[in-house]
């Protein structure tokens, strides 16, 4: 344990402040006067932070689950990196590479002047973390291109908005939450830009396109999409608006192979909306509470073969 102490020598000190038992300290190290890191212990969390030669800009950042709690849990947001809070982290750190997360189980993102960047992402998602929770609306860019993996985020309340707007090929993975209207996604490029639906069922690499009174039975596995006249923003195709694209003389027969799942992408004159088709019951005909929208496209995007991952 430690105790409170100071160790001075050639314009290098390291001091120990604010102990309790053995379940919390700060300790303190400069040289000629800048800091040169600080740790912290408290609420289970260590929370060492180092420092550039300025002694103000942040070099590195590590939070250690000290307690081995099945719950533990850190925050990543706009205040500054600081020992003022353990479980607190800024989200340019993280979007530079700089955090290191030990242990820890749920990432709770809350930003509301910054986006988390790919980057961010890609390294939350390989920090152990099982679970990265919004608790704000937040932006999620990807300036460098490469994927953007959304299968360990939970939306709870709050939406996520992708912007892939940029000149290098994108890939958006959805996960298994069922985002609703909590997914946008804008500046999706159908050049260059792809989609990865296995994590909703949705194996096959190719995509069907259907016209409007097809009368297509929903297989396992698919990806459809259909053309409708009109904006379809206000549409809702899996409640109230089921029958414009389920049913006889529509697009879909209601009628699907029995424990089917497939992906249905509705592409109106301002927006396309992905559903997931899935027959939960499994009694081999598609009802509307089987229609769950997992995310828009903030324009009529048209998928094709080439736009799947």
């Amino acid at each position: 344990d430690y105790v409170s102490s100071v160790y001075e020598k050639d314009g290098h000190k390291v001091e120990v402040t604010d102990v309790e038992g053995g379940h919390k300290y700060t300790l303190t190290e400069t040289k000629d006067d800048k800091k040169v890191s600080e740790e912290k212990l408290e609420n289970g969390i260590l929370k060492t932070v180092k420092y550039e030669a300025d002694g103000t800009t942040v070099k590195s950042v590590e939070m250690e689950d000290k307690n081995g709690d099945s719950d533990t849990n850190v925050s990543v947001n706009d205040d500054p990196t600081d020992l003022t809070d353990t479980k607190k982290v800024n989200i340019n750190d993280v979007n530079s590479g700089k955090v290191t997360l030990k242990g820890v189980e749920t990432v709770y993102v809350k930003s509301t002047a910054n986006a988390l960047d790919g980057k961010g992402l890609d390294y939350l998602n390989k920090s152990g973390a099982k679970e990265i929770e919004l608790d704000s609306d937040l932006s999620l860019t990807n300036k460098d291109g490469g994927t953007l993996d959304l299968g360990k985020i939970k939306y709870g309340s709050h939406k996520l908005t992708v912007k892939t707007g940029n000149t290098k090929s994108d890939t958006i993975k959805f996960g298994t939450e069922i985002a609703g209207d909590k997914l946008n996604i804008n500046g999706f490029e159908q050049t260059q830009d792809k989609v990865d639906f296995s994590a909703l069922g949705a194996t096959d690499k190719n995509v069907t396109k259907v016209a409007s009174n097809a009368g297509q039975e929903a297989s396992n596995g698919k990806i459809y999409t259909t053309d409708v006249a009109g904006d379809i923003a206000g549409k809702n195709y899996g409640g109230a608006d089921f029958g414009e694209l389920f049913g006889d003389g529509k697009a879909f027969k209601t009628a699907a192979a029995a424990e089917g799942k497939s992906i249905v992408a509705v592409k109106g004159n301002d927006v396309t909306k992905v559903y997931q088709v899935n027959d939960t019951n499994h009694n081999g005909t598609i009802d509307s509470n089987e229609v769950k929208l997992v995310g828009t496209f903030e324009s009529n995007v048209e998928l094709g073969d080439a736009n799947i991952a």
